[in-house]
């Protein structure tokens, strides 16, 4: 017998379906981890295809019904028609640093070629940049220029930086914010929480400076679904930065003294240059330099002191940079001989430090993780390993650090957090030899509890040897493609020497 169906039942069947209906949309919404497709909001890089979008996790990994917080993403497609189904997932240093609002910058050149067989994963990590909610302390800026303008001790520098520090701190409290959820354990979680979002079976782990002790920190508690990992410019849990720091600055300064004296024209050139450059910090130290500027982006005039710290600073910097490093015997010899052309911009980028640096997200790492595991005489006697020149700023900022984290109001960290890591994951290390933050130790250290792992140390690379150098790319193309295999690595004999810049 055939069906007839009244209007008024046909209505009552529709509005039962589209309840249904409904509830599944409403049901699919509270899914979590989950990945919610946006337009890009910002810039990205010149000639790539890329998906933006937001992956929303729970606030607390160990309360996954609780609040959740959203992970700003971007998706760079590979130009491949066939691309590789595991891709990789960078993962950005700091802790704190901004990767999606500096997008064609921080999808360095080098990194392209990675596009030419799988997607590249970007994001910004909890509390980060674009991510909701931000741990930003955006009047940082505007203070460290007003107090730019008086003449300061290195100590009543270090202590202004706390204070305004530990008011951000506040503010963010007084808005809700908990503070003991921005961790590596809890960061790990959402690197994992990521790949189950976007439907990956597998993917490659691509971490550099901190985004590798996230990456050690994630083959540690979710090894599930990780094919490979390259570890650049290696910061190792069991490391302590601020006990080894001094010690690491130092190898870098002697490093570059030692190669322009092995080069017959730098060492004829500067033929005393480490003495100029510790001279001149004393001096500048003893007699800061006033000057009067404009600010190059935002326009505005700002007055400060240039201090022998300044420079120190400038060059430790410069020291990060592959680039760079050739350039820093003729800076340095410049001021030495009264050239203040660069005063200006120096001054400027020493301010400007906070820019790109979510600073809740990194003291609420560094102190609970890293401060918390070092004893503060121990990170303060270790200036004694620094040249007498850079000893006091060392020791004032090393001080002031101690007495932030002891207000700090972040997760005290479990022991395991400074523990090695051991995995069987196959994983590419690579150093870079004139990096003065995570120096080729950290990098051999991390290493040897990688059962299945390739180390190489680049020459005259500094920090980010895949970002800055060919042969690291090379070798790093070659290990995303058969990471069982060993690279070859030939080419790292090829590299030459800084070619340092002549007057």
């Amino acid at each position: 017998m055939r069906c007839h169906m009244s209007v008024l039942a046909l209505v009552v069947v529709c509005l039962g379906l589209g309840g249904r209906f409904l509830q599944a949309q409403e049901a699919q919404a509270e899914i979590v981890p989950r990945f919610e497709e946006s337009s890009c909001n910002y810039s990205t890089p010149a000639g790539v295809d890329v998906t933006c979008g937001y992956i929303v996790v729970p606030e607390d990994h160990s309360n996954p019904e609780g609040e959740t917080i959203r992970l700003a993403l971007a998706i760079l497609h590979s130009t491949s028609d066939t691309p590789a189904p595991d891709p990789i997932i960078s993962l950005t240093g700091g802790p704190g640093g901004s990767t999606l609002e500096y997008l064609p910058f921080t999808f360095r050149q080098n990194y392209r070629a990675f596009l030419e067989t799988r997607d590249f994963i970007m994001f910004d990590q909890r509390g980060v940049g674009l991510s909701e909610p931000s741990l930003n302390c955006p009047d940082l800026l505007e203070r460290n220029y007003q107090d730019a303008a008086r003449l300061r001790s290195a100590q009543e520098a270090a202590q202004d930086d706390t204070a305004s520090i530990l008011d951000c701190q506040q503010t963010l409290i007084d808005s809700g914010e908990d503070l003991t959820v921005y961790t590596t354990a809890q960061n790990a979680a959402d690197v994992a929480d990521i790949r189950l979002a976007l439907g990956y079976e597998e993917w490659n782990l691509f971490g550099v400076s901190y985004g590798t002790k996230l990456a050690l920190t994630t083959i540690r508690d979710f090894p599930e679904g990780i094919r490979s990992v390259m570890l650049d410019s290696v910061y190792p849990l069991q490391a302590n930065l601020y006990t080894e720091r001094a010690a690491n600055q130092q190898r870098a300064f002697d490093l570059l003294f030692d190669s322009c004296a092995a080069d017959s024209a730098c060492a004829e050139a500067y033929p005393h240059l480490e003495k100029a450059f510790y001279d001149l910090i004393n001096r500048l130290n003893d007699s800061p330099v006033p000057i009067e500027t404009t600010h190059t982006d935002y326009g505005f005039r700002f007055n400060t002191y240039v201090t022998g710290e300044m420079i120190a600073s400038t060059v430790f910097g410069d020291l990060y940079v592959k680039n760079i490093i050739p350039t820093i015997p003729a800076f340095i010899d410049r001021l030495v001989h009264g050239d203040e052309s660069e005063l200006s911009f120096l001054a400027q980028n020493f301010y400007d430090r906070s820019i790109g640096l979510t600073e809740g997200m990194y003291y609420s790492i560094q102190c609970g993780e890293e401060l918390r595991f070092a004893d503060e005489q121990a990170a303060v006697d270790s200036a004694e390993s620094l040249n007498p020149a850079l000893r006091d700023a060392f020791s004032a900022t090393t001080s002031s650090l101690f007495d932030l984290c002891a207000s700090w109001r972040g997760y005290p960290a479990d022991r395991r957090e400074n523990e090695s890591v051991q995995s069987t994951i196959t994983t590419l290390v690579l150093s870079g030899e004139f990096d003065p933050i995570t120096p080729p130790s950290w990098g051999q250290l991390a290493a040897d509890d990688l059962e299945n792992s390739f180390f190489y140390t680049f020459p005259s690379v500094g920090h980010g040897a895949i970002r800055t150098d060919s042969c690291a790319q090379s070798i790093a193309l070659q290990f995303i493609e058969n990471p069982t295999l060993e690279p070859n690595a030939d080419c790292i004999s090829e590299i030459e020497p800084p070619p340092f810049e002549l007057p």
